[in-house]
């Protein structure tokens, strides 16, 4: 059995674009969490198109910037692994999201803890850990393979609301064995906040 194909072996881990900097005299470094906007990046994450990560070594590095442009461009991680700067305690599988402040650092964030609105500030996963809080350390971080997190969060959202519309039900069951006017005026309520809307 024979197979063609091209195989390329490094200690480097990610796949990288050159992105010009939205301000060229902002201090860009590998590690750094950067919002993109329009394609040209910045630490300043607010408002951001994608939240990426600046890469260290690049496997592949695509979108060569032309001569003499080369300082106004950084090396943006696209997929693969990629270290991060990252305050604070960290677990693997830790979600890295820009720490809020503009400085180019990530902070770690549970599963169990994300916000829908933190979904789209997701630079990465985890995949090594820091046990000592305040301090910045360098994360191995993987990217661009969490595109499913949101569907997950969304599916168990899903499933918490049929759980309290089923709960709903039973109450207003409930109320209306006690109370039949109950219903009668709760379809009063719904139909003047209906006209209220419209």
């Amino acid at each position: 059995e024979s197979s063609v194909g091209v195989v390329y072996e490094s200690n480097f881990g990610d796949y990288a674009e050159w992105l010009q900097k939205e301000n060229d005299a902002e201090v860009i470094s590998a590690g750094d969490i950067v919002g993109v906007r329009g394609g040209k990046i910045s630490r300043n994450t607010v408002n951001a198109d994608h939240i990426m990560i600046i890469s260290t070594a690049p496997i592949i590095l695509g979108n060569a910037p032309k001569n003499g442009e080369e300082a106004s461009s950084k090396k943006v991680a696209f997929m693969g692994q990629v270290p991060v700067k990252v305050k604070g305690i960290v677990h693997i599988g830790d979600y890295l999201i820009p720490s809020g402040l503009n400085d180019g650092i990530a902070i770690a964030v549970s599963p169990r803890n994300m916000k829908i609105e933190n979904y789209k500030m997701i630079a990465g996963v985890a995949w090594s850990e820091a046990k000592i809080d305040g301090r910045i350390n360098f994360i191995n971080a993987a990217i661009g393979i969490n595109s499913n997190d949101v569907a997950d969060k969304l599916t168990v959202q899903q499933e918490e609301i049929e759980a309290l519309k089923n709960q709903m039900a039973s109450v207003m069951t409930y109320l209306n064995s006690k109370d039949p006017s109950f219903f009668e005026a709760q379809q009063i309520a719904n139909t003047n906040q209906a006209v209220k809307s419209a």
